[in-house]
């Protein structure tokens, strides 16, 4: 190898390179010194679906992949539930091709670099090949083309030259780590910044196992004196660092003041509170506690600070042994999650992975009840109801329909609607009351799909009330879609089904009518299906409470 790789092993593992060149300040002037060893760091990303949430922190253009895939399984195959059991998750009765694709079209979405219009580098590595039930590598391959959707940009992920097999008994993976040390070595990965940046990687490795969040004022301070304003370079800064996945950072009001400098102890602080209660023992809570929280996703505020401290604790008797920490509270070190709980849970709910209650959160991905048939037949039988409006995606991942969620329930004038006591938030759908109109904002694979109705006879929905629906979820989702790495993109629209079968959570293939593109009259061919399959329209219909 040209370049030693150093492989540096955590807890959770990630692709993260160090290949910023080192400037370094000597005497007056600027001397320059590039770095001749790589490190590369690998992060083995959680299966179970809870956690899928946490994804969109470490996927970025500034990494590469490696998707893995077991050969001796047919693509079509679900996955058994002893290798990933997501019994009552929108992920339940996924094949192995549905997987694969789900990580491209994750990769493609988030780590498409504009400035050099490529996606990332992908190595794709097959599994159990002494069982496999392709005879070769082609024929492999082959099919994994096969299986991509005929629209889609995946196929230039899928090489050749980026494909390996590893068979049982285990064999040296020498044309595998040739690959990695190639890629890890590229020149591409080279960034040019601001040699006063460095202290920033220099002050997170040096006290972020100790302070874990520091407040901006304490990066301001550190930041070279400079004509030019210090707040305005610290923006930038801080942008790169959280676009390298080093730090967290938003400069938005109320989290603008704190910057997350351990990001790992930030997503095990997430991790705690969505793992099985098995694991977090000695915790004083009752049945009907734990069952409302892993039924509805409802934590409430005493147990969420039960299993903080229950981590803390153990953390504080590790740090006792090492003699790192003889005498401190919980409440009061900063090593602990109950010490920075306002910050955590504020940045937690700013990535959609909680929304804050007085005396319970709401965590979406642990909801499991479903929006089904007794549901939308409420919404069918409804006196009043809108046609459905469609966001439809390219790709659409799963945790932005958290975000959507949790943002609407922070709304002034928006409360959740109940039934017996119980809100009406499913793991695929949420309903809710606006100026006396019932919104329900449900997801499918592909689509965000909005509907306003009201059950009582008689009740004449306002269109003053539906416009301003639509600009509350318009304008969050223009800001939920500014992901970490770029927009995601997506087209407005109706669906095509008559005024009887619009109901939400309907699949919508080769029925969107793209809203632009939505003809005029009431009684009008529809552009989707002008020869086979011809009907009618209503575009009036459609459009009534929308524009």
């Amino acid at each position: 190898m040209a370049k030693k790789i150093r492989k540096t092993k955590r807890k959770t593992k990630k692709s993260e390179f160090n290949t910023l060149n080192e400037k370094k300040a000597k005497n007056e002037g600027k001397v320059r010194t590039k770095s001749t060893t790589k490190s590369l760091t690998f992060f083995d990303f959680g299966g179970q679906c809870a956690y899928y949430a946490c994804h969109q922190i470490y996927l970025t253009r500034r990494a590469f992949y490696i998707v893995v895939l077991d050969a001796s399984k047919p693509f079509d195959q679900v996955v058994e539930k002893e290798v990933c059991d997501q019994a009552d998750s929108v992920f339940a009765d996924w094949t192995y091709i549905g997987y694969f694709l789900f990580w491209l079209k994750s990769i493609h979405t988030y780590c498409w670099h504009n400035t050099k219009d490529k996606g990332a580098e992908v190595i794709i590595v097959a599994t159990h090949w002494d069982k496999s039930i392709h005879k070769r590598k082609d024929d492999f391959l082959e099919a994994l083309h096969k299986a991509l959707p005929a629209d889609c940009h995946l196929g230039q992920y899928i090489r050749r030259d980026r494909f390996f097999c590893t068979r049982f008994p285990l064999e040296p993976l020498t044309d595998l780590e040739r690959v990695l040390a190639e890629t890890a070595a590229d020149k591409t990965w080279e960034e040019n910044i601001p040699h006063e940046w460095m202290f920033l990687n220099d002050e997170i490795l040096s006290t972020k196992a100790d302070q874990r969040i520091l407040s901006l004022n304490h990066v301001l301070q550190k930041m070279p004196a400079d004509k030019y304003s210090i707040q305005e370079k610290a923006n930038d800064m801080l942008r790169y660092y959280h676009d390298t996945g080093k730090i967290l950072y938003f400069n938005e009001a109320g989290l603008e003041e704190f910057v997350v400098i351990d990001v790992q102890w930030f997503i095990d602080a997430f991790k705690t509170i969505i793992t099985d209660k098995m694991h977090v023992s000695g915790i004083d809570a009752s049945g009907n506690d734990w069952q409302e929280y892993y039924s509805t996703g409802y934590l409430k505020e005493f147990l969420l600070l039960a299993i903080w401290r229950r981590k803390d604790e153990d953390l504080l008797k590790s740090l006792k042994e090492e003699n790192i920490s003889k005498e401190c509270e919980l409440v009061e070190d900063a090593h602990f999650f109950t010490y920075h709980k306002r910050t955590l849970l504020m940045y937690m709910q700013r990535l959609g992975l909680i929304s804050i209650g007085e005396v319970s959160h709401y965590i979406p991905c642990i909801n499991k009840k479903s929006f089904g048939k007794e549901q939308k037949g409420i919404i069918q039988t409804s006196s009043s109801r809108s046609s459905i409006f469609v966001f439809l995606f390219e790709f659409l991942p799963y945790f932005l329909f958290y975000r959507l969620v949790v943002k609407l329930i922070g709304i002034k004038d928006w409360r959740v609607l109940k039934s017996s006591n119980i809100s009406c938030l499913y793991k695929n759908a949420a309903l809710f009351t606006y100026q006396n109109h019932n919104v329900a904002v449900a997801v499918t694979q592909t689509t965000i799909q909005l509907q306003i109705f009201h059950p009582e006879p008689g009740f004449e929905m306002l269109k003053d009330v539906t416009l301003s629906v639509r600009q509350h979820i318009e304008k969050i989702m223009e800001d939920i879609t500014r992901t970490f790495h770029q927009r995601l993109r997506y087209r407005m629209g109706y669906t095509c089904y008559k005024e009887k079968e619009q109901i939400l959570g309907i699949e919508i293939t080769h029925s969107f009518i793209d809203e632009k593109e939505l003809p005029i009259g009431k009684e009008v061919t529809c552009p989707q299906h002008q020869v086979e399959k011809r009907h009618h329209i209503n575009p009036d219909y459609l459009s009534a409470y929308w524009r």
